[in-house]
């Protein structure tokens, strides 16, 4: 049995990290009702590389995190939307949506509103800035969180220009809270009875990504910039070159550091560091990265990568994705499952010897509005009247 078997969900999202939040719900169980306005589909569905899907409102930016979730197209500024949307907040547990405060107070999406129909609802509202402070009602997105927040500095080294992180890493950690922070609302309810609001914002959660960059900002008052694929201190913590591509080394201890010198055939200088203090390793920086670079020339990326993690080194040679995804570690965990015979990842952790998660394909624009209708008692007629009249779609 899956831990959210019996939860109740509607979705009220659009784009990126609302829909990823959840997503994580529906993974683990949760029957998720995803609510789109009849008008204006997420947008997310006409956006990705194959033209003729995003005509179809499948775009891959939709299906990446569409799965597992019902589909209603719904016009919620109509007297019978409300009402619909009020019948369904009567038998749900959680609402996640990521209005602007002005436009969650016009829809009647607020917590005050919706409490008023269901006391026990989990209300978790998602924004850009978060409902407080003077950018309450301001946009944005994933690449503009970057720019305010100082993202695009952490990413670059001093000098540089400021680089977009290249994933939607802002949109996918404000998702990943979200569903943390529902999780921790659903556990609060057991033992108040109650249900509470949420407020995540996107700006707030990308400082909580940099977390020790936020840390030495506040200590020092200077950026802290990246030091590119290899770190300024430990010459066994980064990127070096091979005979045939690049390898990632992770040898940041000093035990670590003495299993890598001996395993490139240093063993006089894996002795020198054997029992020394962690701080000493940045003095034999500029030694022992002459030595890396020299001996990792000589070996085949594969090879290397396998010798050390025998040895109990990190290390890992660059994969694009493609190469990633082919690889028997993910097939081994069931990080995937197959939909209509195409690939999706499931979660990013496993209960137990539990392997099954619950995911079903994306579903079209209202594909599931009629049945979701008809389940709330409306009849044939009357859902017909509300199609002719573009009350749902």
């Amino acid at each position: 049995m899956l831990p959210f078997a019996d939860l109740k969900v509607l979705d009220l999202t659009h784009v990126f990290a609302g829909p990823f939040a959840t997503y994580q719900l529906g993974v683990l169980g949760a029957e998720v009702i995803k609510i789109e306005p009849v008008d204006r589909p997420d947008m997310a569905r006409f956006v990705g590389p194959d033209s003729m899907q995003n005509q179809e409102l499948m775009g891959m930016h939709f299906r990446a995190q569409g799965c597992g979730k019902q589909c209603l197209a719904l016009d919620l500024k109509t007297e019978r939307g409300k009402e619909i949307l009020n019948k369904l907040v009567f038998n749900s547990d959680v609402l996640v949506q990521n209005y602007t405060m002005n436009a969650a107070v016009k829809l009647g999406l607020t917590a005050t509103s919706l409490h008023k129909v269901n006391p026990k609802l989990i209300c978790c509202s998602m924004s850009g800035y978060g409902y407080t402070g003077p950018k309450a009602n301001h946009p944005a997105y994933d690449i503009v969180i970057q720019a305010f927040t100082g993202a695009m500095f952490a990413n670059v080294q001093e000098g540089q220009n400021p680089q977009r992180i290249g994933p939607a890493v802002i949109d996918y950690s404000t998702g990943t809270q979200a569903a943390f922070a529902i999780a921790s609302a659903l556990y609060m309810r057991e033992k108040t009875g109650k249900g509470c609001s949420i407020d995540v914002s996107m700006a707030d959660c990308a400082l909580m990504l940099m977390n020790y960059n936020r840390f030495f900002a506040f200590e020092k008052d200077e950026v802290l910039y990246s030091s590119g694929n290899n770190d300024s201190t430990l010459a066994g913590y980064g990127a070096y070159e091979t005979c045939d591509g690049v390898i990632m080394i992770g040898a940041f201890t000093v035990n670590q550091m003495t299993s890598l010198l001996n395993v490139l055939g240093f063993p006089e200088e894996a002795a020198e560091i054997k029992g020394c203090e962690h701080h000493e390793l940045s003095h034999r920086y500029d030694k022992h990265s002459k030595l890396l670079m020299k001996a990792c020339l000589n070996s085949e990326a594969r090879t290397l990568e396998k010798l050390l993690n025998e040895a109990h080194v990190p290390a890992a040679r660059l994969r694009n994705i493609c190469e990633a995804l082919q690889e028997e570690q993910f097939e081994s965990r069931a990080v995937f499952t197959e939909l209509n015979g195409k690939r999706a990842t499931a979660a990013g952790f496993q209960f137990g010897d539990n392997k099954q998660f619950s995911v079903f394909p994306p579903r079209k624009f209202g594909e599931d509005s009629k049945a979701i209708l008809l389940n709330l008692g409306y009849d044939e007629r009357q859902i017909n009247e509300m199609q002719k009249n573009k009350i749902i779609a």
